[in-house]
């Protein structure tokens, strides 16, 4: 069984197994952060079609993420970043157990990988928050169809390029082995 969601007019959104209506999907929070989508199931298959993961993300938001897959093992999510005038403003980031992958749909800007940040700023359950540019990072220009692969303990900074926002489908993967 395919599980699907079609989004709707009024801004909700219905999860679907083939032609029966199976379950209601509330639709985004107004938050940065979108309230997770179903958790999956073992033997259904799931499908978003690229105009609903749009349509998932708030457009009066900087940061946007909407999420559409999970379970403890892993998150599928679509998110979209402005342009920062001030790139203090894109935090750098460090995850000590999990894998993120970006498959970039569409924008262009800078990926910063590795190095360190001016300065840490908190810890919350392994994910590491940091102020300023990475110092002594890999510097990459990323566009549509590119693919980013960041595993644990890699400090990482997203830098959106003037224009359109970037929008890239994430893929979180809990990393139970610490990479050294």
């Amino acid at each position: 069984m395919i599980r699907h969601i079609i989004s709707l007019s009024s801004g909700a959104a219905l999860l679907v197994c083939g032609q029966v209506m199976a379950q209601s999907v509330a639709p985004p929070a107004p938050a940065a952060i979108a309230t997770p989508g179903p958790p999956v199931t073992n033997g259904e298959g799931l499908y978003w079609p690229s105009q609903v993961q749009r349509q998932a993300l708030p457009a009066d938001r900087e940061v946007a993420m909407a999420t559409f897959a999970w379970t403890p093992s892993y998150r599928v999510s679509v998110l979209r970043r402005a342009h920062y005038v001030d790139p203090a403003r894109a935090h750098p980031k460090m995850l000590e157990d999990k894998t993120q992958i970006y498959f970039i749909i569409s924008g262009s800007g800078t990926q910063v990988l590795g190095g360190r940040p001016a300065r840490e700023t908190s810890v919350v359950d392994g994910n590491h928050n940091g102020d300023g540019p990475l110092a002594e990072g890999k510097s990459f220009h990323i566009a549509a169809g590119d693919v980013v692969v960041i595993p644990p303990h890699t400090w990482h900074q997203t830098l959106q390029d003037a224009g359109p926002p970037i929008v890239y489908q994430m893929v979180d993967v809990k990393t139970p082995t610490r990479m050294p």
